[in-house]
């Protein structure tokens, strides 16, 4: 159900964990900034949350022809980061999120993955079996765009990204996490028919190249 306006999504927009960015890095590529230290353990459940980004994702790359030809960032702020968000992070739910977005939901083509990048920043100590055991799950081509960050200022963001691309709380002068934390409440809510309706659509798997991708394979609820 991709109606945005539930009681347990409302909560996850409000708290901006899924924030694109507005315009694109220095690079050309547009980058998505994901606060996973503000899911709330205990009322937030994590098939929501990733249910929620892949809602903005889709939104975000509605007539974006740029994102697909230049590439993206996910900024992944792992500040905060506790030992009960790690526990969210099992092992099946981690399989779910590498499928969907290796399987289900790939970035175009080897190119576009190239120019990509997955920055890890804020990389506390806890997170790093999780990390290690999500690195086991990501195909090589993925792994070759992934860049770690332990801690430090914002010197590394802005040398790799452009201080136009961040927001004023990751040193740059792009608006700020509250502005576009409402922002994209209010375009989720505005989309609301939009969003109901993208989980209509259906691929003719028989006319698919290559083995076919059956949703019974992929045991995701994330729709």
């Amino acid at each position: 159900n991709w109606d945005p306006a539930q009681e347990k999504l409302e909560t996850i927009w409000s708290a901006g964990i899924f924030l694109p960015l507005r315009g694109f890095d220095k690079q050309g590529r547009y980058v998505i900034l994901i606060r996973t230290g503000y899911v709330v353990p205990g009322s937030m459940a994590m098939d929501d949350c990733w249910k929620a980004f892949i809602m903005m994702f889709a939104m975000a790359l509605e007539e974006n022809i740029q994102a697909n030809t230049k590439g993206f960032v996910f900024l992944m702020d792992e500040e905060k980061i506790s030992t009960s968000h790690v526990l969210m992070l099992t092992p099946t739910t981690l399989k779910k999120i590498m499928m969907v977005f290796q399987e289900a939901y790939p970035l175009d083509n080897n190119v576009l993955i190239d120019m990509s990048l997955l920055y890890f920043w804020n990389m506390p100590k806890v997170l790093k079996t999780v990390f290690n055991l999500f690195l086991s799950f990501l195909n090589e081509k993925y792994k070759k765009i992934v860049k770690i960050h332990s801690s430090g200022g914002f010197d590394a963001l802005r040398d790799e990204l452009g201080m136009e691309i961040l927001p004023e709380e990751y040193g740059g002068t792009n608006s700020n996490i509250a502005d576009l934390t409402k922002f994209w409440r209010d375009e989720a809510l505005t989309h609301t028919e939009w969003l109901i309706q993208q989980t209509k659509l259906k691929t003719e798997e028989s006319l698919r190249k290559g083995k076919p991708k059956i949703q019974s394979e992929m045991p995701c609820s994330l729709m």
